[in-house]
């Protein structure tokens, strides 16, 4: 529940505070898919600091490449990755498993500033060496205020949480589901990396918006041609790549009647997001 979600990561801000992560801070989070990695991520913003989500999966040169040029100063981790911090100096780990017995269970109340930053994702290297991109509080703040007036997302809906939380997709992913007070669903890897299995997935969850690459998007919609199953979309929100106009019109053929006993989802989006956040595009068309 919220409320479960809000102690548990009042509890982990408030030892962390105590340990020294604080406004200015830069706190690496390296956990796998779980609820433990939404907690960590609200607990570091909680304290005034800005969070750097890895990928798990990551080589470990990558890892520790990446804590060095980011000169983060904590590594919120569990038990199996505590190794990594011996091949950096000046960060402290926090194991939230072998530290939970300490952790209080006080909220914990501090003031943050639009301008102050709120997360750090560290592009893909594919042009070059991975470079580190500052989100502030206050970027983050337009992304979501600025799609109020587009979409009509409630705490009815189920979202999912499919890319990894070191992709800037995933920001939008858990943002979006949590300031509208709707269910968010924690995809597996193994599932996110199997078009029928996530298709079974967003069956079996009643998920009702779903956030894809669109090169992802058509795996899936290749799957669903052949499954008989119904889901219950919304919407399907395109992002992190161009979405060619043909894939768009195919997709909204295949999925997009009000009419299709499958579930179509009512609209389709691309939703183009520069990397400093500070600003936003959105087109949408209604299919219905």
């Amino acid at each position: 529940s919220y409320g479960e979600l809000d102690r548990r990561a009042n509890q982990l801000a408030r030892h962390l505070a105590a340990r020294g992560v604080r406004h200015g801070v830069l706190a690496a989070i390296l956990l796998e898919r779980s609820p433990d990695l939404i907690v960590a991520m609200l607990a570091v913003l909680k304290t005034g600091a800005a969070y750097l989500p890895l990928e798990p999966s990551h080589p470990h040169p990558r890892l520790v490449a990446t804590l060095i040029d980011s000169g983060a100063s904590f590594l919120l981790t569990a038990r199996a990755f505590t190794a990594l911090s011996a091949d950096v100096d000046g960060c402290a780990v926090v194991d939230i498993e072998a530290d939970g017995a300490a952790i209080a269970a006080e909220p914990i109340h501090i003031e943050t500033d639009p301008a102050d930053a709120a997360y750090v994702i560290y592009t893909s290297g594919s042009t070059g060496k991975p470079k580190g991109v500052v989100v502030t509080h206050g970027n983050l703040a337009a992304l979501l205020h600025g799609t109020t007036a587009i979409f009509d997302f409630s705490a009815r809906d189920v979202w999912t949480m499919f890319h990894s939380a070191a992709f800037d997709f995933s920001v939008w992913e858990i943002f979006g589901a949590l300031t509208s007070g709707a269910r968010l669903v924690i995809v597996p890897t193994a599932t996110a990396q199997s078009p029928e299995a996530f298709l079974r997935l967003l069956h079996e969850q009643a998920v009702t918006v779903l956030n894809q690459t669109p090169s992802a998007f058509v795996a899936l919609s290749d799957w669903e041609r052949e499954a008989a199953l119904s889901l219950s979309l919304r919407y399907v929100i395109f992002g992190g790549e161009a979405l060619r106009r043909d894939d768009l019109w195919r997709f909204a053929s295949a999925w997009g009647s009000a009419g299709d006993d499958r579930g179509g989802p009512r609209t389709f989006t691309r939703h183009a997001e520069p990397l400093d956040f500070s600003a936003v595009e959105l087109t949408t068309r209604d299919y219905r």
